[in-house]
This record gives C-alpha cells, sequence and structure tokens, in this order.
C-alpha cells in the first residue's frame, strides 16, 4: 500500500471526483471487506445502507443534540430513539438514557455505570464519596482486546481498585 499511496504533497489542488477515483484504484487492493462474514481482525461497526445514510445526513445537517435549543430537532430524536430502545428492551418507561458520541464514550458510560453500580451494591455512592476507604471491587475486560492501552487509561480514570484479566474462551 506505501508504494500504492505514499507520494509528495501535490503542489497544487484537483479535482476532487478524479482524486477520490484515483485513491480508489490505487488503494482497491488493499480494501477489506470488514462488515464481511470472512474478517475476523477486529470488531468494527459494519456499514449498512441506513447506517451511512444517517451517517451522511448527520454530516450534511450538522446538528448538535447537547442541548435543545442547539436544535430541537436533534434532542427530540435522541428522545424518540431512546424510548425506542426501552420499548425494545423492555425497559421500565421512567428510566432515563443518553446517546453517545460513538463507541468509546460508550464504552466509557458502561464503565461508569457498572462502578456506580457495583458502589451501591456494597453499599455507597462511588461518584459522590469516591472508592477511598470503601471496599473494594473487582473489574473485568477481556484479555483478547483491540485496545488494551485504551481500555488501561479507562480504568485508571475511574480509579478502579483492582483489574483482573479474564482469559478469552474459544467457545464463546
Amino acid at each position: 500500500m506505501a508504494t500504492a499511496l505514499d507520494e509528495p504533497l501535490p503542489e497544487t489542488g484537483s479535482d476532487p471526483a478524479a482524486v477520490l477515483d484515483e485513491w480508489y484504484t490505487r488503494a482497491e487492493r488493499g480494501i477489506t471487506a470488514s462488515p464481511g462474514p470472512r474478517f475476523f481482525g477486529f470488531v468494527n461497526g459494519g456499514v449498512t445502507p441506513a447506517a451511512l445514510a444517517g451517517d451522511w445526513l448527520a454530516s450534511a445537517i450538522d446538528q448538535n443534540a447537547g442541548l435543545w435549543a442547539s436544535s430541537p430537532a436533534a434532542a427530540q430524536t435522541e428522545l424518540v430513539v431512546l424510548r425506542w430502545l426501552k420499548d425494545l428492551f423492555g425497559l421500565p418507561t421512567e428510566w432515563s438514557g443518553a446517546m453517545t458520541s460513538g463507541a468509546t464514550m460508550a464504552n466509557l458510560v458502561g464503565l461508569i455505570a457498572t462502578r456506580q453500580w457495583a458502589g451501591r451494591r456494597l453499599g455507597f455512592d462511588a461518584s459522590g464519596d469516591g472508592l477511598a476507604g470503601h471496599p473494594r471491587f473487582m473489574s473485568f475486560r477481556a484479555q483478547r482486546s483491540t485496545s488494551a492501552p485504551a481500555n488501561a487509561k479507562v480504568h485508571s480514570a475511574l480509579v478502579v481498585t483492582r483489574c483482573a484479566r479474564h482469559p478469552h474462551r474459544a467457545d464463546r
């Protein structure tokens, strides 16, 4: 791929359509079918036509759904999606939820929720009281992680007191 793609920065601009065509011609042999059944390297978000359309729409209209004032349509859409997810998974209607910016933030939110849940099971509020001076609890993550340094940083950021590795089981 280095031979096909690595070249000096062009001195002048180029036609965008021509650039994309040329890039694809050069890169085609290095493109893997990651959403297909024959790719076993990573767990990537697959691109379905609906997901791609959603990504294009989100990029094209460039809305910030963080506050109602910044985009009432985006904020209300998130509320509807959260309600649908509660319906789909049979969760109580009074539960709240949040959309994240992607998989990394979703994992971080999951770890924070797990820490909070574990603290409450042990009789304290992990986010309010902190972890110091309270019973210790274990946090497990898969040994075959594709992003071990990132997971370690997340665990450190959450101040999880002990972390154990769970060997991957081939039968799962």
